[in-house]
């Protein structure tokens, strides 16, 4: 989940002079002069005749651009942006994520936050589904005394990770280990959501015998 951008432009929201052009930005907005004018101060001033030839504008964005995301030209310099979800860093280049778990979001009680690189997403406190019961967090139990529970397996544990859309392909996300506490224990390991396009797969890197 993200939130859309408000453009400040179209809604009229802004506080541009009428000699001046609002350019929206993710999150905010600029005020730039008309061409042919340059800023001093709060006002737009028209550029010396003599002056003109001189003050073309170098587009930093193609020339050398340095911003994370986005870079917008503007008349003797840039602005830097994020994408929907994240904010700029201190040095005005890099973005960083931003937590919406910690700030605000939209889950029910019955439900736990999960931030990701660009937004969130709401999970069930309890993905536990029948006859599976809840003994611990992200862990579902079936009950011995239940009769469904004698095909089922005897217990089943969620986790939840986030993974950034700009690593390298392929490449290895995480490693899992199984550890057998009782004897005669078979771990089997399943993606459960999120790989609907089947973009990720399980593989054995080590087989050991115990």
């Amino acid at each position: 989940m993200s939130f859309p951008d408000i453009d400040e432009c179209t809604s009229g929201t802004h506080n541009c002079r009428m000699d001046q052009v609002c350019i929206n930005l993710r999150g905010t907005f600029t005020c730039q002069c008309l061409p042919g004018y340059q800023k001093r101060g709060e006002q737009c001033v028209e550029i010396d005749v003599y002056l003109k030839p001189f003050l073309a504008d170098i587009n930093e964005c193609d020339a050398s651009n340095q911003c994370a995301q986005q870079c917008y030209n503007i008349l003797g310099s840039f602005i830097c942006q994020c994408n929907q979800g994240y904010e700029l860093s201190s040095d005005r280049l890099n973005c960083e994520d931003i937590n919406e778990c910690e700030t605000t979001n939209e889950c029910r009680e019955d439900e736990m936050c999960w931030n990701y690189h660009g937004g969130f997403r709401c999970y069930p406190r309890n993905p536990c589904q029948d006859p599976y019961v809840l003994t611990s967090e992200n862990r579902c139990v079936c009950p011995v005394s239940n009769a469904m529970c004698r095909e089922l397996p005897q217990s089943i544990v969620y986790k939840y990770m986030s993974i950034r859309s700009d690593r390298s392909v392929p490449s290895d996300i995480f490693q899992i280990q199984a550890t057998t506490i009782y004897a005669n224990t078979i771990n089997t390991f399943r993606i459960k959501s999120g790989n609907e396009n089947g973009e990720f797969y399980l593989r054995v890197s080590m087989l050991k015998q115990y």
